[in-house]
């Protein structure tokens, strides 16, 4: 892999990089994207807590719920507004929808959709329905039953190695079972 990169006027910069094909066809089968540019974006929002840059977080629907309205908690929004701020926190296309379904007839979904132009979208790679499969048939078997939309987003969270915070007591159900790491914030809910 070799990087080469020149000033093309002011702060612009073009960098061309020379990627290798295999690794790039795994780059994209991990992250489920189609493009080049797709998969650079992608791992480049995505850095896997642990890394050197600050951690990404999944905040889920239940989050961002009390976190979009007027009259949400504000405790949850006081925590959720800093890592906005830093560009820590990250969606999926499910929990979109999920949003979309709530809103009110006030909203309307380009609104939503503008407001989330900058927050990363976390991919689903189809092979990933496997994962997501076993880990609603081992959870069951442990007397635990989440919803399906849970199981794809504990799914979506494990995979991209990042930390779900939530307001959903069946992700802490969840938890010790999965190799799935979360913050619980119920407990801001039950402060207010």
């Amino acid at each position: 892999m070799g990087i080469n990169s020149q000033r093309t006027g002011g702060d612009t910069m073009k960098t061309t990089i020379e990627i290798d094909q295999q690794l790039l066809r795994q780059a994209q089968k991990t992250l489920g994207t189609d493009t080049i540019k797709g998969t650079v974006e992608a791992s480049l929002r995505t850095a896997p807590s642990g890394t050197n840059g600050p951690p990404m977080y999944l905040v889920d629907t239940s989050v961002w719920i009390h976190a979009l309205r007027p009259s949400g908690n504000a405790e949850i929004q006081a925590r959720l507004k800093p890592l906005i701020v830093n560009g820590q926190t990250s969606v999926t296309e499910w929990i979109l929808l999920e949003l979309m379904t709530g809103l009110v007839k006030s909203e309307q979904p380009p609104s939503l959709l503008q407001w989330f132009t900058p927050v990363p979208r976390l991919s689903f790679n189809p092979e990933w329905w496997d994962t997501a499969w076993d880990l609603a048939g081992r959870l069951r078997r442990q007397g635990v039953s989440p919803s399906a939309a849970d199981c794809l987003i504990a799914t979506i969270a494990m995979k991209h190695q990042v930390t779900l915070i939530h307001c959903d007591t069946d992700f802490e159900a969840m938890k010790p079972i999965l190799r799935l790491q979360t913050l619980d914030w119920t407990q801001y809910l039950r402060a207010s």
